[in-house]
């Protein structure tokens, strides 16, 4: 049997979202938001072979365009350009996360596939040049790269040290309605929010949803305005037992809730399928 190893791609959450302002030179958006991984993601099989190939299995294979579009086929590109070599291997990529959904699922695809195809082809790059490949690929690939709580800035390309965060239990409500963050962003207007700060440690749960209730997602707004969903999906978390904070992960449509227990998430995990059997909703943890 052909050897083979995993590289977990993990879902992204905003736990804030502030837009600072717009950069003069080309309309970019200046950010302020705290990046949260899960332990509920992608995984991508990477299999040594002589050329190149990428299959796509899971919930949202049929959702997903194979194509040079593609994060994937992008970084494969992108990296064995840089490296000088030719692309190779077969990668099988499990698709658990919604598209188009605020969580980082193209995002994290991306960043799994430069870490792995760089085990998969003995090669490396520096981190500084993983970082711009990783930039050309998306704002956040930077972050996904860094795969731990990070503080990010500028327009997705400025890291900054996170607080250090309590255990909790998540829930990922996501209504099924797709949103493009481009659009979402073209659309906003422009009323810009200030850098939140944090303190250097949160020790529970409860103190960490105080200070983020005093925070915001700055789309959450425009991205109602294309999917009014979002709205109920927010409440639905909202209303749910236990629940501490309920807020929309970048640009949409996932919403997530906090709760000081992984128990007290999945209750509200099997209490909303219930209500909302067509909606995709996950329990989870943050990735340790």
């Amino acid at each position: 049997m052909s050897l083979f190893f995993i590289q977990a791609a993990p879902a992204k959450i905003n736990l804030h979202l502030h837009i600072l302002s717009k950069r003069p030179s080309d309309s970019y958006h200046i950010l302020d938001s705290l990046f949260v991984f899960t332990e509920l993601g992608d995984d991508l099989y990477f299999k040594p072979s002589k050329d190149f190939s990428l299959e796509v299995t899971g919930d949202f294979a049929k959702n997903l365009s194979i194509s040079e579009d593609n994060s994937i086929i992008k970084a494969a590109l992108l990296l064995s350009k840089e490296l000088g070599i030719k692309p190779s291997g077969e990668i099988t990529l499990v698709k658990r996360l919604p598209i188009s959904a605020g969580i980082g699922g193209g995002t994290a695809d991306g960043a799994a596939a430069l870490i792995g195809l760089q085990k998969l082809w003995k090669k490396e790059v520096s981190l500084k040049k993983l970082y711009e490949i990783g930039f050309k690929l998306g704002s956040d690939v930077v972050a996904s790269l860094y795969g731990r709580p990070v503080l990010v800035g500028g327009v997705g390309d400025e890291l900054k040290p996170a607080p250090k965060l309590p255990f909790m239990g998540i829930l990922l409500v996501n209504p099924m309605v797709p949103i493009s963050s481009r659009e979402i962003f073209r659309s906003r207007e422009d009323h810009f929010s200030k850098e939140f700060s944090f303190l250097p440690e949160y020790k529970d749960v409860q103190s960490l949803s105080l200070a983020l209730q005093k925070s915001r997602n700055d789309l959450t707004e425009t991205a109602i305005n294309f999917e009014p969903i979002i709205k109920e999906a927010l409440s639905a978390i909202k209303d749910s037992k236990d629940c501490l904070l309920s807020r929309m992960s970048g640009s949409g449509s996932t919403c997530f809730g906090i709760y000081d227990t992984l128990e007290k998430a999945q209750f509200a995990e099997v209490t909303l399928k219930g209500k909302y059997p067509n909606w995709w909703i996950k329990s989870t943890i943050l990735k340790s």
